[in-house]
């Protein structure tokens, strides 16, 4: 058994070597039949008939070992057919497999081309491939592989291929190519591929450059269907010249995005299947790319992952998940391709994580830095986007910015002249957020990049540049300069130096509202508001409520630079027009005044200051020109100021203070402190001062005006918030003292000598508070009557009044009615007395006249002293006459039941020298002797003139040892009628005033008579007898009124001249002395004085 197992061993060992020698042997007759034209005319026919490459070869050469080999030297396409390519192979090297001799027919082991060159001429915009052409005409597969290159291993070595179009403008340009391959055959195939650089120019000036390039491609196979797949890896360093050329003119620095500071890293994934030609059948997997762009000065990474995935006949490239990723933005697309529209698009939605709108269009200048903040920090989503190679379009987006939702869409149509439009709806938005420089807030975008449109035509500005926007925001509820409007409505435009807002609000507070804002280095902002809340809007504003009331319309202009807030406010202007409704103005701790309504024109800025300050003042000055109109309860006040400076407060936002400024005030009172003066209207001057927070209001160098006077002097007004004190010094004059007194509630009918009314001049120091005033250091006028002295008072319940006045010279006739008495019915009838003041006023007053004129009479040393309390007045009065002899009386009035007063007059005169008298009254007819007199009357009154129907009472006279002369018989030493005394008494009853003793009696005459006076009518009913030694009596009567009397008597021939030694005068006399009494009361001058 052994020895057979050994013969077999010993027989199969035999049959190996004798099947060794026998192929040696064939393979060296196989080698030695084949010759090198032969291997040569073997491989061209190779390739024209499998690849139609009809090719030329210089020289041909054949190693035999260790492998038989065939070298080509300078191979080249044949010329003829294949005009649009050429290539050379500086050397080809074709290692043939042993299997060539069990096969019958050559099996490539490795083929190796040594610097091949390949240029192809492309036919427009479609590159003319060398192949394709007769296997499509004949029906084989393109992409057979042959058998003959199952398993070969391919290599180029340092290999260059040209891509240029038809106008000889080169396009494409790889150099430096390595490719190591091994094609598919029992085990799959692979291909390592490296590109040592990559250049790609654009007739228009574009250029490229790619370095590093590899691709790989893994697990290839060849399937029974001579289709092709396999996994494919390729990556590249790209990198891109400067795009002058490209532009046509210089780009500056800012906008020099190439050269990239470094190249962009490009790689791509991805299975593939080749079939019938080189468009895949299909292709699934991802390209990725890194790069670093830098935008304004800033290295800004970005990153690109697109997975994809594409079938031929599905004109469409399902793509998901693809990654964006710029600096910190990042977004995931899911979608698909589509190949078919024109230009091919992407469709589908992104879902964004952060994502910066301004990092990608770069708006520059003409959008404002807050919004570009905004915009540069957007989450949320895109639908149902398209988006292509000239724009993008979102019907539905969701974008939230900070902490606000909202929901809209928008597009920008194209890229190159990029429009970008956005209309999104929220429920809530803080619009402070969005444009920040509403508040002085301006965020540092300078690392943002500058517009994304660089290419403009020479010659235009930089400013022109950029992108433009239309962006609509509209919400239900928005908050605005800390406004919570509703209904808000906002239009963000390009303007030509910043961005313009659009504002529309349908409810501020109760009101609507529209404004134009723009943003650039100055903001300003004009708005028109109607039936605005001031309360609401106010408290808003500043935190409490400054102001209340209805803005029944404003219209605003303002304007501030941008900057911090503090620069805000001390580069703020305002032009402002507004209407308030009733309201009340208020600083943080109290009520400053409530209002009727207020009229606002303003037209004022921050003063200009070489600095802001560093921490915010108390107060912010601002100048120029203020119209103020403010009707409240009491009074409607007017304050302009053409050029004044005011003080705000920062903590309420109201004018706090002034110094000194030109202003004028016009005031109506409507309800003050003196009843009387209500409706009256005031117009002041001058340089005007105020405090709020103190509640001082000053003036100096003032002109207070009235109808019926004016004040020049300064004044300090404090405390007006509860109550006021003002005071200062003024000089006050008036030409109608009539009317002054009748702004103090003394409606006195005054009047002078061709004037309705006296005129007045004061001067002096005041102060006046609703509970007391002070005049003090008074000098004064009272038409040509200089008068010093001092005047105070209390108001409340029961006002008080002290007064100390002194005149020099007073004439009181001057102001005493000196109309005809035929006027004396209808005089004074409605001029009612003041009886609210005698009822409830208490008043000590002292008058005083150094000399004093009245009723025609001069006195000297004369001084009354008025008390009044508890609705009694009392004012006793004493003088003395010029000529001599006293006046001594009281003058006494009483409250009784606030419908009228009870007026008595009590006085007697003693010592009265009465040709002294007669004289300083101008009498034509003279009385000497010494005289006295007394009365005690009484009347009750409404009116000034209710006396003339109520007036009762006594009254008497007497003058002893005297005579009576004319004034020209005493000039003249004529004769006169001597007396020894004169004499009578008259009783008043309801005005009529009578009498029946009248008594002159002399040493050789006497005179007795009787009669009455109405003064009510002044009807006169008089009669006298006159006796004279010797003679009978001689009656005679006086009748008619007292302005015209008419005196009759009857004179009988034997004692005619015996009267006319007399003379009319005595008569005179008679007439004088019975109408006395009433020519007192009326002021007109008696016993023969002159008018």
């Amino acid at each position: 058994m052994r020895s057979m197992s050994m013969l077999r061993m010993r027989m199969g060992t035999a049959l190996v070597v004798l099947w060794g020698l026998s192929l040696l042997l064939a393979s060296a007759a196989y080698l030695a039949w084949l010759q090198p034209s032969r291997i040569a005319g073997t491989l061209e026919t190779l390739l024209e008939t499998n690849l139609s490459v009809p090719c030329d070869a210089e020289s041909f050469s054949i190693d035999l070992l260790p492998r038989p080999t065939l070298y080509a030297d300078n191979l080249s396409l044949r010329t003829g057919n294949t005009d649009h390519v050429s290539l050379t192979i500086k050397r080809v090297t074709v290692a043939f497999s042993w299997a060539s001799i069990l096969r019958l027919s050559p099996v490539l082991r490795t083929v190796r081309l040594e610097e091949p060159v390949m240029e192809i001429v492309s036919g427009g915009n479609e590159v003319l491939l060398p192949v394709g052409g007769a296997h499509a005409a004949s029906g084989t597969p393109f992409l057979k592989l042959h058998s003959s290159l199952i398993g070969t291993h391919a290599h180029i070595d340092h290999g260059r291929f040209v891509l240029t179009d038809k106008a000889g403008g080169e396009q494409v340009s790889l150099e430096d190519i390595n490719v190591t391959s091994r094609l598919p055959g029992f085990f799959h195939g692979n291909i390592h591929a490296d590109i040592g650089s990559i250049v790609c120019d654009s007739p228009a000036g574009l250029h490229f450059e790619g370095k590093a390039a590899q691709v790989h491609v893994e697990d290839l196979s060849h399937g029974n269907d001579h289709g092709w797949q396999g996994r494919l890896k390729c990556s590249s360093h790209l990198q891109m010249d400067p795009l002058e050329k490209f532009i046509g003119h210089a780009i500056s620095p800012a906008y020099q995005y190439f050269p990239m500071p470094e190249p962009l890293s490009l790689r791509c994934e991805a299975h593939f299947r080749l079939a019938s030609s080189l468009i895949p059948e299909s292709l699934r997997g991802s390209v990725m790319a890194d790069a670093v762009l830098p935008m304004n000065g800033y290295d800004t990474p970005l990153s690109v992952s697109l997975p994809f995935d594409y079938r031929r006949n599905n004109r469409v490239i399902g793509v998901e998940g693809v990654r964006i990723a710029f600096d910190r933005d990042h977004a995931e697309l899911t979608g698909v391709i589509d190949l078919d529209a024109e230009p091919p698009c992407f469709r589908g939605s992104a879902q964004i994580g952060q994502f910066s709108l301004t990092r990608w269009f770069g708006f520059g200048r003409r959008m404002d830095a807050g919004l570009q903040k905004t915009l540069d920090s957007i989450s949320g989503s895109f639908e149902d986007m398209t988006l292509d190679q000239h724009g993008i379009i979102v019907p539905r987006l969701h974008a939230r910015l900070y902490d606000m939702d909202f929901h809209g869409s928008g597009s920008c149509k194209d890229f190159l002249k990029p429009f970008i439009a956005i209309d999104i709806h929220a429920s809530q938005v803080d619009l402070d957020k969005v444009f920040t420089e509403l508040h002085g807030n301006v965020p540092d975008m300078s690392y943002l990049p500058p517009p994304a449109v660089p290419f403009s035509e020479a010659g235009s500005s930089q400013e022109d540049e950029g992108v433009g926007f239309d962006i609509h925001i509209t919400a239900d509820d928005a908050g605005i300069i800390n406004l919570r409007p509703r209904g808000t409505d906002v239009h963000v435009l390009p303007s030509p130096k910043g961005t313009m807002l659009k504002i529309s609000i349908a409810d501020l507070y109760g009101g609507d509202a529209r404004a134009s804002v723009y943003l650039n280095d100055r903001v300003k902002i004009t708005a028109d508001l109607k039936g605005v809340d001031m309360r609401r809007a106010s408290s808003a504003l500043t935190g409490f409520e400054p102001i209340s009331g209805i803005l029944q319309q404003g219209h605003f202009d303002i304007g501030f630079d941008q900057g911090s807030g503090l620069r805000m406010l001390h580069t703020l202007s305002v032009n402002a027009r507004a209407a308030i409704g009733k309201g009340t103005l208020k600083n943080r701790t109290s009520v400053l005044t409530p209002f009727q309504s207020m009229v606002l024109s303003i037209n004022a800025q921050s003063p200009p200051r070489t600095a802001v300050p560093a921490v915010l003042p108390p107060t912010i000055p601002y100048q120029g020109a203020w119209d103020i109109t403010l009707d409240t309860k009491g009074y409607a006040c007017r304050v302009r100021s053409d050029a004044a400076l005011l003080n705000f407060s920062t903590a309420y936002w109201l004018p706090s203070t002034m110094a000194n400024q030109k202003c004028d005030v016009q005031l109506t009172l409507k309800d003050p402190a003196y009843k009387q003066l209500t409706s009256q209207k005031f117009s002041l001057r001058g340089k005007g001062s105020f405090n709020i927070d103190k509640y001082i209001v000053k003036f100096s160098g003032a002109t207070l005006s009235h109808a019926v006077f004016t004040a020049i002097g300064s004044a300090e007004l404090k405390n007006w918030r509860s109550g006021f004190s003002l005071s200062g010094q003024a000089e006050a004059s008036s030409s109608n003292f009539r009317k002054v007194l009748e702004l103090l509630g003394l409606d006195v009918p005054l009047s002078i000598a061709g004037n309705e009314a006296p005129n007045a001049a004061l001067k002096g120091a005041f102060s006046i508070s609703p509970q007391q005033f002070r005049l003090e250091n008074l000098e004064g006028a009272l038409d040509r009557y200089p008068f010093r002295g001092q005047m105070s008072g209390t108001r409340g319940k029961s006002p008080s009044y002290q007064a100390s006045l002194a005149f020099d010279d007073l004439d009181l006739d001057a102001f005493l009615p000196h109309s005809p008495l035929s006027q004396w019915q209808s005089r004074g009838k409605k001029t009612p007395l003041p009886l609210d003041m005698l009822s409830g006023s208490t008043a000590a007053l002292q008058l005083q006249a150094r000399r004093l004129r009245i009723f025609s009479t001069t006195f000297k040393g004369a001084n009354m002293n008025v008390d009044m309390k508890n609705g009694r007045l009392s004012a006793p009065f004493q003088a003395s006459f010029s000529g001599g002899g006293s006046l001594r009386g009281t003058f006494s009035a009483v409250a009784a039941g606030g419908a009228h007063a009870d007026i008595s007059l009590n006085y007697t005169t003693s010592d009265v020298e009465m040709l002294n008298l007669s004289r300083d009254r101008a009498q034509d007819t003279l009385i000497s002797g010494r005289g006295s007199s007394s009365a005690s009357l009484s009347a009750r009154q409404a009116c000034w003139d209710d006396w003339k129907n109520t007036l009762n009472g006594e009254m008497s006279f007497r003058i002893v040892s005297g005579r009576i002369f004319s004034a020209s018989a005493a000039s003249s030493g004529g004769e006169d009628t001597p007396f020894k005394s004169m004499s009578m008494s008259a009783t008043a009853r309801n005005g009529v005033i009578s009498s029946s003793d009248f008594l002159l009696k002399g040493s050789m005459s006497s005179i007795k008579g009787s009669g009455k006076i109405s003064l009510a009518t002044l009807a006169i009913d008089a009669r006298a007898v006159m006796t004279l030694a010797g003679i009978p009596e001689l009656p005679f009567t006086i009748s008619g009124t007292l302005d015209e009397p008419k005196v009759s008597y009857k004179v009988l021939g034997a004692v005619t001249g015996t009267v006319g030694n007399i003379g009319s005068t005595l008569f005179d006399i008679v007439s004088g002395i019975l109408t006395a009494p009433i020519r007192l009361v009326t002021g007109n001058r008696f016993l023969g004085g002159k008018e």
